[in-house]
């Protein structure tokens, strides 16, 4: 049941910021360097380096900084052993496995000149995941038919681990040695990787978001844990910054104080979530890549093209009455489990301190109950633009007909993640749609022109390449009601 996490094109709220010291960003920058030396224009040299990297650099540092909740080193039973992720806003990174392959394709690149002139934490994690997200890296068509298959919403959906080497190559009619040496690969470039989704709204919190321009800088402590999205808005003649929340029903003051501190523009709560890939266009030859527009590209209009095919997953934000209730152990487990980066039934255990029977049991009721459900990530693709949209608009029924076929048209996109209200008004009667599109940079302007259209019918547009904090999850062990249902 292992598997790895984190999408270079998801950023988590960087609740680890306060233990990173100025020290550890020093430190990394040296061993950054160490790797920049050994580095080769061989990738298939690539896991020797490592291995000759392992003993005298990356063990000691990952040791030194073990205590760190965004460093954890590889299981050694796999090919990236000698290696560990690092995960900090949403960027993760395989060291000195990432770097090598980077420095392999890019040979005259400046990254370590730019680390060298961030002058904080947060800038820092910015250049480097600039350098790592954009990468588009060449397949082979039995890649292609291995991500089709895995991110099968049948197999996704009924499997509650990810299927055995030997299930995947009997389903696709293919060696098994095969299938183990090109998901190494998948793996090893992180191109393919593997999280659970919790549904929220089953655990009885709700999802509501604010969009304010008082405190832009500010996110205390006390609210950090039920923040889910944090991101900067243009707002005309001043920045605004929305907020995604999810809150527990039974603590509905929480969100009274929240807004008491920011004093927000706009307040609504959100009732669905869509998440999920388009994967008609991913090919193996990296120059034929996502040829195939999404509609709006193609007819210029929100209200034109017939849509087909079923994309995503769907997801109620509506807080259960028949509320799924958890225990301390379990929420640690759900947290570490959307929210980590390498996990398997012992690391859990042993994290967790409980048997690995209690994992699976875990597993399988969450699963069965569909508490949990697997999804697959991908990384590495071509795509390079990472944007935020948001849209207010008019509460009436064209202004909902046409907010549903916007929401049509982006779900033709490689990656959307939305949110919106299909049946709440805001403080001022609007409606709301906003997530984050993963797409080729080619496409931004033609994106851009045509969003920006929508001020024609009444909507408030805005769009910007992602200038925040999105992850996930929120933080379960922190913000669940525990008290509510102790009988």
């Amino acid at each position: 049941m292992g598997f790895s996490k984190q999408s270079l094109y998801l950023e988590t709220v960087g609740t680890i910021s306060e233990e990173i010291s100025h020290e550890f960003i020093a430190e990394l920058l040296d061993y950054l360097y160490i790797i920049k030396i050994h580095a080769t224009a061989k990738v298939k040299e690539i896991p020797y380096i490592c291995k000759k990297l392992f003993k005298d650099y990356t063990k000691p540092f990952c040791d030194k900084y073990s205590f760190l909740t965004n460093i954890q080193m590889y299981p050694r039973d796999t090919r990236r052993n000698y290696s560990f992720v690092l995960t900090y806003s949403g960027t993760k990174i395989i060291l000195p496995y990432n770097m090598l392959a980077f420095e392999a394709l890019n040979p005259k690149n400046t990254i370590l000149d730019q680390l060298k002139c961030s002058n904080n934490v947060e800038s820092f994690f910015f250049t480097l995941s600039k350098f790592f997200h954009d990468l588009n890296l060449p397949l082979v068509k039995n890649d292609i038919k291995i991500i089709k298959f895995l991110m099968d919403p049948i197999i996704r959906n009924e499997i509650p681990s990810i299927p055995t080497n030997r299930q995947i190559a009997t389903s696709l009619d293919v060696s098994e040695n095969t299938i183990s040496r090109r998901l190494n690969q998948l793996y090893c470039n992180s191109i393919l990787c593997h999280t659970y989704r919790v549904d929220i709204a089953k655990l009885g919190y709700y999802t509501s978001t604010i969009i304010h321009i008082d405190n832009l800088d500010i996110l205390p402590p006390i609210f950090k844990p039920y923040c889910l999205v944090d991101v900067l808005l243009d707002w005309g003649e001043f920045m605004a910054k929305m907020k995604i929340l999810q809150i527990p029903s039974t603590q509905k003051s929480v969100f009274c104080e929240i807004k008491d501190y920011f004093e927000p523009l706009y307040e609504v709560t959100l009732t669905k979530n869509y998440i999920g890939w388009n994967l008609n266009s991913l090919t193996s030859k990296t120059e034929e890549r996502w040829q195939n527009l999404p509609p709006i590209f193609l007819c210029d209009k929100w209200t034109d093209h017939q849509f087909s095919g079923k994309l995503g997953v769907e997801q109620n934000l509506i807080s259960n009455k028949n509320t799924f209730k958890i225990t301390t152990t379990q929420a640690r487990m759900l947290d570490l489990i959307q929210n980590g980066t390498i996990m398997s039934k012992r690391y859990l255990s042993k994290k967790l301190n409980i048997g690995q029977k209690y994992i699976k049991q875990f597993f399988d009721e969450f699963f069965l109950k569909r508490l949990i459900k697997r999804f697959s990530i991908l990384s590495n693709i071509g795509l390079g633009s990472k944007v935020w949209i948001t849209l207010l608009g008019p509460r009436s029924n064209s202004g909902i007909d046409l907010l549903n076929n916007i929401i049509k048209h982006l779900k033709f996109f490689p990656f959307t993640y939305l949110f919106y209200n299909d049946n709440n008004l805001d403080s001022r009667g609007r409606i709301l749609l906003t997530g984050l599109l993963c797409m080729p940079s080619s496409w931004y302007d033609d994106l851009y022109n045509v969003w920006f259209d929508l001020l024609e019918e009444g909507f408030v547009p805005k769009i910007n390449i992602n200038q925040g904090n999105v992850k996930w999850g929120i933080d379960l062990e922190q913000t669940y009601d525990f008290s509510a249902y102790i009988s």
